[in-house]
């Protein structure tokens, strides 16, 4: 027996159908994934900068003098992995980099310690890597007084885990208890003898601000990480510095009040807490659109915000 024929018609339209509803269930799922980053509108994890001036300037001893960075590699990223929302097919100019903050006597202390280049080449192929500032950071380091981090993903606290001086830096390292243990830690950019160092080391416990040096206070703010944290810097000059690591990766993500995309935690590159970065992001976006606020907020991937306050004399480039 002849089996029925179709219509073409209805078979059109049939094909239509499956072809507007896979279309629908596309955007749906891009919605999901990539544009939604929902913010609130108060922030419960504001930060009180009264207190935190206060407890900066509460040492005998003075404020750094000056703020300087080295930018260890810089390329770029997908836009869209970086602000939920944002165009699928451009790059946002990256950057790693680490900081010093050097007071009148000499002493210093360093802020993050990027990678070295065989970190930066698996975390991001291809990223032009400056081998002679890393030399330099590695330098710093045995010098410091103290090195702290904004939070413990390998691209803050590399330079450390693949380190030729722990010995030298072991006493220096100022670590909370979430930053030496994370259960997620990537061994590939450590070695075993800096893990074995980096474990024995006394944590730091403190709630929910700490002052390890004058002008400097840590601030607690886990969401990117257990172990991430602000830290503010005041220099004996009146500047005023917020480092707010990798709650986000762009200084846009704060004017546009978005974070970044879902589909970077449902892929399993990030374990973030995404109801405690939005909170923090809510509070950065305000203090930054306030015309009051006289704080430079620092991010640390930004390399055109990094760039922009080199040239306008906010930051210094290269280490003292």
């Amino acid at each position: 027996m002849a089996r029925p024929r179709i219509c073409p018609m209805i078979r059109a339209k049939k094909y239509g159908t499956i072809a507007a509803i896979a279309i629908a269930a596309l955007l749906i799922l891009k919605f999901i994934l990539l544009d939604r980053s929902p913010v609130p509108e108060t922030s419960p994890e504001a930060v009180n900068l009264k207190l935190v001036r206060a407890l900066a300037r509460a040492s005998r001893g003075e404020l750094p003098q000056s703020l300087h960075v080295l930018i260890i590699a810089e390329g770029a990223f997908p836009k869209s992995a970086v602000i939920a929302g944002e165009g699928l097919f451009k790059k946002k100019p990256m950057v790693f980099d680490s900081f010093q903050a050097v007071f009148a006597d000499k002493k210093t202390v360093i802020i993050d310690t990027a990678m070295d280049a065989a970190g930066v080449e698996k975390m991001s192929k291809g990223m032009p890597f400056f081998a002679d500032r890393y030399a330099a950071m590695q330098t710093a380091m045995t010098k410091a007084e103290r090195i702290i981090l904004t939070h413990e993903h390998p691209d803050h606290m590399g330079g450390i885990g693949k380190t030729e001086a722990m010995d030298k830096i072991k006493d220096r390292l100022l670590l909370t208890k979430e930053q030496i243990d994370d259960p997620y830690r990537d061994k590939s950019y450590f070695t075993e003898d800096n893990i074995r160092a980096i474990s024995s080391v006394k944590p730091l416990e403190y709630d929910p601000y700490f002052s390890p040096a004058p002008g400097i206070v840590l601030i607690r703010a886990a969401g990117h990480s257990a172990g991430s944290q602000m830290i503010y810097v005041a220099l004996k000059n009146g500047e005023e510095y917020l480092f707010v690591g990798d709650i986000v990766w762009s200084m846009e993500n704060l004017e546009k009040l978005k974070g970044k995309p879902y589909l970077m935690n449902a892929a399993g590159f990030l374990k973030e807490d995404r109801a405690k970065v939005a909170a923090q992001i809510r509070f950065l976006h305000n203090l930054t659109a306030d015309p009051e606020n006289k704080v430079h907020v620092v991010v640390a991937h930004d390399l055109e915000q990094i760039k922009d306050y080199i040239g306008r004399g906010i930051v210094a480039e290269g280490f003292q």
